[in-house]
Parts: C-alpha cells; sequence; structure tokens
C-alpha cells in the first residue's frame, strides 16, 4: 500500500508540473510591428510614430518573458524530486527558456530593423540641401 501511495504522489506531483509548463502558455508573445517609415522620405512624426511602436512591443515583450519566467515552476531544494520529476521540471525550464530567447532575438531584430530606418532618415537630414 504504502508502494502505491507513493506512485501516486509521484504521478501527482508529476501532473503539477505538467500543468505549470502548459501554463505559461498563458502568457501571449506579441505581435512585432510588421513595417517601418522609409527612413528616406520619412516625416519626423512618421518616424516617432515607428519609434513609439517599437518602444511599445519592447514593452510587451518584457512583460511576456516576465510572465513567462513566473509562470514557470523552479526546483525547490528542500523537496525530493523523483528522476522522473527532475527530467520534467527541466524540459518545461528548457521550454520556457527557449521561449524567452526566442522573444529577445525578435525584440534585438525589431529594433535593428528600425534602426536601419533612423540611420538613413538621420542620414537624410544631415545631408546638404541643393
Amino acid at each position: 500500500m504504502l508502494s502505491r501511495t507513493r506512485s501516486l504522489t509521484a504521478l501527482c506531483g508529476l501532473v503539477v508540473l505538467l500543468g505549470a509548463g502548459v501554463s505559461n502558455a498563458a502568457c501571449l508573445a506579441p505581435t512585432a510591428p510588421g513595417t517601418f517609415p522609409d527612413g528616406t522620405t520619412a516625416s519626423l512624426e512618421e518616424m516617432v510614430a515607428g519609434q513609439k511602436s517599437v518602444k511599445e512591443f519592447i514593452a510587451q515583450t518584457d512583460a511576456f518573458t516576465d510572465c513567462v519566467m513566473a509562470e514557470t515552476p523552479k526546483f525547490d531544494p528542500k523537496k525530493q524530486y523523483s528522476d522522473k520529476e527532475k527530467e520534467t521540471l527541466a524540459a518545461v525550464q528548457a521550454a520556457a527558456q527557449k521561449k524567452v530567447d526566442a522573444a529577445e532575438a525578435d525584440k534585438a531584430a525589431v529594433a535593428e530593423r528600425f534602426n536601419v530606418q533612423l540611420r538613413a532618415y538621420k542620414a537624410k537630414a544631415a545631408a546638404p540641401k541643393n
């Protein structure tokens, strides 16, 4: 009977860990801005609007990564884990880190896409007028 109780306890722990890993699916990744103004032809107002969309995307991405990390179960040093629980928890944490890494890469890519246009805008503004 004791063996059955331990097996049931381990199974319940596994279900909790798996449920926690799925719960960060409630953290919604933001959608990157589609296009930015062409820096060679854009007005200052268009560039400011583009910059605003980048800042909003970065803030939303930061909130997403915070959500994922908050929802991801952590190892409790006081708890005894079965090998299967350790394996599952490590897999859940790795999946969460993969989401965070992808979001950070998206954030950097969006910022660089905008910066290309911003450099073009600044070059246009600095060019001598004929």
